[in-house]
């Protein structure tokens, strides 16, 4: 059994999490539930692996070994049941970094990108930074809550719009938590192809989805939707290695395959720390009982944060994700005003990510990061209902 409720000190080591707010806000003790990796140790079967290679004194240039190629294959085989085959893969050091790519090489700048927000921030700053035009065709609500596809309003926009070449799809969604299911991605994959619309899936979470659900990759669907697909995944989400850049990208087309390959060259991002490939190998070799056992105390914590917002946030709005570590908080019927995020930073001692940041939609929610031990889940969200209350009662 592998341990949760215990992690190392992060602090004092670079550390973005962590270490900024003495640096950046001359803070102390702020409690950090936003950015998006979590406060637990590595498995053991990552570090002995990175130990192992750090025994060799040389760290010159280095090309992702067969064994890694495999890995991924067999990862996927195994966790999704999805054929992905060696020759398919192509290695980036990010899957942000690689959303770039595509932009850079796949969109012209008469071109446009289409997005599906609430969803992360990259999504729609990176195109826009590099002079791309992006359309939204944000998610509809309905009146549980629950988040979904508009269809309608994509073909809309599609059948209005022939310079759309481009979707960014989150899959499982970020942040709304979202795990979508076969029928919603045949159905969305099949009016991109009615359409000639490239479609780029982010599925860094797909390790993440909770109990009761399973994630289902595009490259699950028909083959024929897959022309112009294709998906961008990492073990750095699920088993905390993001500081090592490592991801990669999956491509069913063959001559697609070769554009991206030249595209990733051109930039530099096919070039992975060395480290990066050892701890992937061992995290998809040998990571899945960790990786069990690390969703399990997720999906518990996610279940503490929907039993505290019940007891002692009232008016703040919860359902509980599929997929990911973030829970998606609407404090819409809270009035918190617009400096809501500003205030639990500098105020409670508490970060969050404002749910503006994150588009349409996002207003009013706070997206809360609960890949934490538990005891610090709990004093973070006591310093969000204390702040509440206090500020209830001054007003």
């Amino acid at each position: 059994m592998y341990q949760f409720d215990k992690a190392a000190d992060r602090r004092s080591t670079s550390c973005t999490k962590w270490d900024r707010y003495k640096a950046r806000y001359d803070l102390d003790n702020v409690i950090p539930l936003w950015v998006a990796d979590m406060d637990f140790d590595c498995g053991d079967f990552i570090t002995n692996a990175l130990q192992l290679r750090t025994a060799h004194p040389i760290f010159g240039y280095t090309d992702p070994s067969p064994e890694v190629f495999e890995a991924i294959a067999a990862w996927n085989q195994r966790r999704y049941d999805c054929q992905v085959k060696p020759e398919q893969i192509c290695m980036s050091t990010g899957v942000v970094y690689s959303i770039a790519t595509a932009v850079q090489f796949f969109v012209e700048k008469s071109e446009k990108i289409l997005v599906q927000p609430p969803v992360y921030p990259p999504f729609f700053n990176t195109p826009a930074a590099m002079g791309r035009t992006v359309v939204e065709n944000p998610l509809v609500r309905d009146n549980t809550g629950k988040w979904h596809f508009d269809y309608e309003g994509l073909r809309v926009l599609l059948q209005k719009d022939s310079s759309i070449h481009m979707l960014i799809l989150c899959n499982p969604h970020n942040p709304v938590g979202r795990c979508w299911a076969r029928d919603e991605l045949s159905c969305l994959l099949t009016i991109c192809a009615e359409h000639d619309v490239m479609v780029l899936s982010d599925e860094i979470h797909a390790d993440l989805v909770l109990p009761g659900h399973r994630h289902c990759s595009v490259l699950n669907l028909d083959s024929m939707l897959l022309k112009n697909t294709v998906v961008c995944a990492s073990p750095t989400k699920p088993f905390n290695l993001a500081g090592l850049k490592v991801s990669y990208i999956v491509v069913p087309n063959p001559e697609q395959k070769k554009q991206w390959e030249a595209a990733l060259k051109l930039t530099g991002t096919s070039s992975i720390n060395i480290y990066g490939l050892v701890a992937l190998e061992a995290a998809y070799t040998h990571g899945d009982s960790w990786l069990e056992q690390c969703v399990d105390y997720i999906d518990k914590n996610l279940d503490f944060v929907g039993k505290f917002v019940n007891l002692h946030l009232p008016k703040v709005h919860y359902q509980k994700p599929e997929a990911t570590y973030l829970a998606w908080l609407d404090f819409g019927e809270a009035r918190v005003g617009a400096n809501f995020n500003h205030e639990l930073k500098f105020n409670a001692g508490v970060e969050l990510n404002d749910g503006g940041d994150f588009g349409t939609g996002g207003v009013g929610f706070q997206r809360l990061n609960a890949a934490c031990p538990r005891k610090i889940l709990q004093k973070g969200l006591e310093r969000i209902a204390q702040h509440l209350s206090v500020k209830n009662i001054t007003e």
